[in-house]
């Protein structure tokens, strides 16, 4: 679904509301309808900061004006995408993306945004939660639908801080 569960994201807007920007950047990945800048855009501390968001599906671009919303947007697949044309961030959100890939992918694809960002938040299912196409979408398919708060801390570093609910865990990484 192009909507992120709202579970979780209470947690996650304590959290951002005690980060202070020091490179004043934003990074949105697989934005969908744009639910993190929805959310959290009016946020004090965040003013002044650049939203980047990236989507792979095109569809969704018009129907959410994306590359209206942000002020950077790409339509990249985040798997694959040069993070080095967003430089470093203050926050990264990489919100109900994880279950969407391989094991194997999820664990490159927070490897390579802790290298970029000072600030990791991530929401995913943390029960079985298996979920096809949604709006013709192929990639909202749920590739591993089986992640568990477990292995989530077995398989992340640098796990600041954790919040859980009957079905989403949220995650703050640091690479520090």
């Amino acid at each position: 679904m192009p909507r992120s569960d709202y579970e979780g994201k209470d947690q996650i807007r304590k959290w951002i509301s005690d980060v202070t920007p020091k490179h004043n950047k934003i990074l949105d990945i697989a934005v969908g309808e744009g639910t993190y800048l929805n959310l959290f855009k009016d946020l004090e501390n965040l003013q002044s900061c650049e939203w980047y968001g990236i989507e792979i599906w095109e569809p969704w671009v018009p129907k959410y004006k994306l590359d209206e919303i942000y002020d950077h947007f790409y339509l990249e697949d985040v798997r694959t995408f040069d993070y080095s044309k967003v430089g470093q961030t203050d926050i990264t959100f990489a919100g109900d993306v994880i279950e969407h890939m391989k094991k194997e992918e999820a664990l490159k694809l927070v490897n390579d945004l802790l290298e970029i960002s000072d600030n990791l938040y991530t929401s995913i299912p943390i029960i079985y939660m298996p979920q096809g196409p949604d709006e013709g979408n192929p990639y909202e398919v749920h590739v591993k639908p089986d992640w568990s708060h477990e292995e989530v801390m077995d398989s992340f570093p640098n796990i600041k801080g954790f919040w859980g609910g009957p079905k989403i865990g949220v995650y703050h990484l640091s690479k520090s």
